[in-house]
Formats: C-alpha cells, structure tokens, sequence
C-alpha cells in the first residue's frame, strides 16, 4: 500500500510540475515617465531651415530668439542705441546672407539704463537723432513698447532704425532693429545689387516678436 501511495505522490507532483512551467506567464513591465525635451520643431522659426536659440537677461528679465547663424556681441555698438546709448546685447545677422548687395550690416541691438533723465524720456521721440513720434505700441506680455522709426544718411551710409522703448522696473528698455547699407549710387555700375529691404525687415521682426519681458513690480 505504502508503494501505491508514493507512486500516486510522485505522478501528482508530476502533473502539477508540468502546467506550472509549461504555461506562459506575462510579467508587466512597469515603464517611466518619459523626459520632455524642446525639439526645434518647437521653436520659433526667424529664418527658414535655420534653428533659433534662446537668449535670457537674468538682469533686465527678458529673454528673446535668435538665429543660430547670428552672432552675438555684448559691447561696442553704442552708436545704434539712439536714446539709452548702454549696449545691453546685440543679435548681428551673417554678413553671407546679403554678401553681393548694399546691405552692410543687419541686427537687433538691445540697450537699458536707469539714468533718471533718459528714464523719464524714454516712451518720447529723441529728436537728437531724428526719431518720429511713436506710430504705433506694441504690447510683449504685460509690456507696452512704445515704437520710432528714424533714417539717417552719413558719408555714403544709410541707417533705418525701428525702435521700441519701454519702461521696465526702473529702467529705459531699448529695442533697435537696424538695416545699416550703403547708398548704391556709389557702387561701380553692376557690382552689387540693392538688398531686399523688406526681407531682412521681416527677420528682425520676426526676432524682435518672440521677446517675452516680465515686469516684477507690476
């Protein structure tokens, strides 16, 4: 009887042994939240095919886009600030895109100060430099900048200005979208070509329009 009973043990563990490990077992598979990145799908297009990279001002609290082809200066062009005259940054575009025309020079040029005087005229046309009187505003988040044109012509060179001023915690916040070109007439007959001023206006503003400014005592 004992050798029946151990035989019917050992046919059960058997059967039992079988299905356990001939059966399939799925084991979930837990999976993490995936990281968020910034594609450049996700960034603000300035020039076709050209990726844009993003500029922050820890001190004046703004931060803009601009072409990854620009360079980028943070001095010696206080002459294209017509008001606050402080170079805060400039975006300069890459002199390949208009090599063969008039165009000598193209950017965004920003300048800020807190000198009280230049504060308290910073929303007014500068007549020192021959703006005209604001012809439109233009509201970046809770901002309002306040926008001159001016045009000026020395020794054969052109400069037309578009500038937006504002004034943000304290200080006079300056904006100046500059197309710096020499006069054509004063080329050898069919060695360059007259840029395409509204092209390259439309790139400066086109950075200009992805600044985002915070205004802490707002």
């Amino acid at each position: 009887m004992k050798t029946i009973f151990w035989i019917i043990v050992v046919i059960v563990i058997g059967v039992i042994g079988y299905f356990v490990y001939s059966t399939e077992i799925e084991i979930p598979v837990v999976v993490g939240p995936s990281a968020t990145t910034t594609s450049e799908a996700d960034l603000p297009q300035i020039i076709p095919d050209v990726p844009s990279v993003k500029y922050t001002d820890p001190r004046y609290n703004f931060s803009i886009y601009y072409p990854s082809t620009a360079t980028v200066r943070a001095a010696g062009f206080d002459g294209y600030l017509p008001l606050t005259q402080t170079p805060v940054v400039a975006f300069t575009l890459n002199p390949d895109m208009f090599q063969g025309t008039n165009l000598s020079d193209a950017g965004v040029y920003v300048g800020a100060t807190s000198t009280p005087a230049i504060v308290a005229n910073c929303t007014n046309a500068d007549q020192n430099s021959g703006e005209t009187a604001a012809t439109s505003s233009v509201t970046v988040g809770s901002v309002t900048f306040n926008e001159f044109d001016s045009t000026g012509a020395a020794a054969g060179n052109i400069y037309q200005e578009k500038i937006f001023r504002s004034v943000v915690d304290g200080s006079c916040l300056e904006f100046v979208e500059l197309l710096h070109s020499g006069n054509i007439d004063n080329y050898p007959s069919g060695t360059v070509t007259a840029f395409d001023e509204a092209e390259f206006s439309g790139i400066l503003d086109a950075m200009f329009n992805t600044l985002a400014v915070s205004n802490t005592k707002l």
